[in-house]
């Protein structure tokens, strides 16, 4: 059950790392032919609609013919299924780019990392009240002691007398017959 959960953020994290390494593609980098002379498609903006004219800041004529692509592709253990396919649908790189973006902030997966939380929630909220209830009863306790008086069990001594309980503890030693600690001072009265 906890790789169903934590599988999902290493997932997205996934993918996000191969959209930002797919934009840092510098087609100039890897000898893609149209896009040689390097003033449209730069690090950071590959597979980016290009402001100054028409179409991908990438000039490749598809995805499949990008030299960039096939390597970071590899790179995280994909690859194209149908490349013939790719190439007479004219997919290019804009459209790769766009579809990565879309998947990351898609609303799939912001309900599924709510619904992951909330489950955690519900598996761990009993142990949290325990806790909670377990503090609040120490601290209950805490203060029922330094506020009401300590005889919570309600013992009672044999000793009734106040003075009972003024016994010097010299005595106490003497009585036991201890005379190595007679001689301890901070006893003395």
């Amino acid at each position: 059950m906890s790789w169903a959960i934590y599988l999902t953020w290493d997932f997205w994290n996934c993918l996000n790392n191969l959209y930002n390494d797919f934009i840092q593609i510098f087609c100039l980098d890897w000898g893609c032919q149209m896009c040689l002379n390097g003033n449209s498609c730069k690090p950071g903006k590959h597979g980016m609609p290009n402001p100054k004219g028409p179409g991908s800041g990438c000039l490749c004529p598809s995805l499949v013919g990008c030299r960039g692509v096939w390597p970071t592709l590899y790179n995280y253990g994909l690859t194209f299924q149908n490349v013939k396919t790719l190439i007479t649908m004219k997919k290019k790189c804009i459209d790769m780019r766009s579809q990565l973006y879309d998947v990351l902030h898609s609303d799939y997966f912001k309900n599924l990392f709510t619904e992951c939380d909330n489950f955690l929630y519900q598996i761990r909220l009993p142990f949290m009240t325990l806790t909670l209830a377990l503090w609040l009863l120490s601290l209950l306790y805490l203060l029922h002691i330094m506020v009401i008086r300590l005889d919570l069990l309600h013992i009672k001594s044999h000793l009734h007398s106040p003075s009972t309980h003024r016994i010097a503890a010299q005595s106490l030693l003497a009585a036991a017959r201890v005379s190595k600690l007679n001689r301890v001072f901070y006893l003395q009265p």
